[in-house]
């Protein structure tokens, strides 16, 4: 009897914990609220600003198709969800901003977005996911500016544009799977110490001038497996160190393929570069550079072309500065002594 009471004690037990953590688990999925926009439902918002208002972190926002005329503020950690991308449009005929972002975890996708000077600017955040994004006719798309950190920017569409991406000191993030078309400058810039960031898998089409940019002491960054072509210039980099371009098919070059100057330790692996007006590899003052014969180049001007770095000035270490000073001293000594022993 003491044994079938204890088995049905303990059977009570581990069903109450079933229960329990079955409910936690619902909880934690389902408390999350969604405050819609546009639509029919009663009680949608007129305004994405005003959904954003009343939200708390983890909520969604879901936009309807349709047009919005909008500048926001993303102060919080939600979700900005369009209902298809294509038609669900935020326009700021030629407004500074859509989106500033100040706050941790955000996604932002299904929208297009376009008229604006800047479309979507992060500020100083990290854990945030833009993706399956139009960006249309904007004079500049996407701007990571000081101090982000595990940004991505995946599976957008970029079209129009004065500038694609630009990104100002901020580290580990990703761009991959990206399309860019049309662009007036460049897609891609890193600057100002952005370290540790890859670009992957994205495609490059009709660019006016760089498509890819490194420079100012942005080391330690990957240029990896990206299809670049009708540009003028594929991939660039300056005054900075540590950079891998690898698995790139670069084709239909105005100017250079891959453009590197005062820069350092560059690793080029496995490319295909084709069809370059200039030349496939342009190196100027680069200390270090290892181009492995895996790369592929066809029918370019010049496949590659080096400019060497001026002759180094060295400075004496210590034991030298040390010796010269005991010679000079010796011969001061020497002359001293002999012209006393002539007087």
């Amino acid at each position: 009897m003491v044994r079938k009471v204890l088995v049905g004690f303990l059977l009570f037990i581990l069903f109450s914990f079933f229960i329990t953590s079955c409910h936690s688990f619902n909880t934690e999925i389902y408390d999350k609220n969604i405050f819609y926009v546009g639509g029919n439902g009663e009680g949608n918002f007129s305004n994405i600003q005003d959904a954003i208002n009343v939200s708390l972190n983890g909520d969604i926002v879901y936009v309807y198709s349709n047009t919005y005329y909008e500048n926001i503020v993303i102060n919080k950690s939600i979700s900005l969800v369009g209902e298809e991308k294509n038609s669900t449009i935020v326009t700021g005929l030629n407004n500074f901003y859509f989106v500033d972002i100040l706050s941790d975890n955000v996604t932002i996708r299904n929208l297009r977005i376009e008229d604006f000077s800047l479309g979507i600017r992060i500020l100083n955040s990290k854990n945030i996911s833009i993706n399956n994004n139009i960006f249309y006719n904007n004079s500049n798309g996407i701007l990571i500016d000081e101090g982000c950190n595990n940004i991505s920017i995946f599976s957008n569409y970029f079209k129009n544009n004065t500038e694609g991406i630009r990104v100002y000191n901020s580290s580990e993030n990703m761009f991959f799977d990206n399309v860019f078309c049309a662009t007036e400058n460049f897609n891609i810039l890193f600057f100002g110490n952005s370290e540790n960031n890859t670009i992957n898998k994205n495609i490059f089409r009709k660019t006016d001038t760089y498509s890819i940019q490194i420079k100012s002491n942005s080391n330690n960054n990957a240029i990896c497996e990206n299809n670049i072509s009708d540009c003028r210039d594929g991939i660039s980099v300056f005054l900075s160190s540590n950079i891998l371009i690898k698995d790139n098919e670069i084709y239909n070059i105005t100017k250079v393929g891959i453009y590197l100057k005062d820069c350092n330790n560059i690793d080029i692996h496995n490319n295909s570069i084709s069809k370059t007006g200039s030349n496939a590899i342009y190196i100027d003052n680069v200390e270090e550079y290892n181009i492995t014969d895996d790369n592929i180049f066809s029918e370019n001007n010049l496949d590659i072309k080096i400019i060497s770095p001026p002759p180094k000035i060295r400075i004496p270490g210590v034991e030298m500065t040390f010796f010269v000073v005991i010679v000079i001293v010796s011969l001061i000594i020497f002359f001293i002594k002999v012209r006393k022993d002539r007087k």
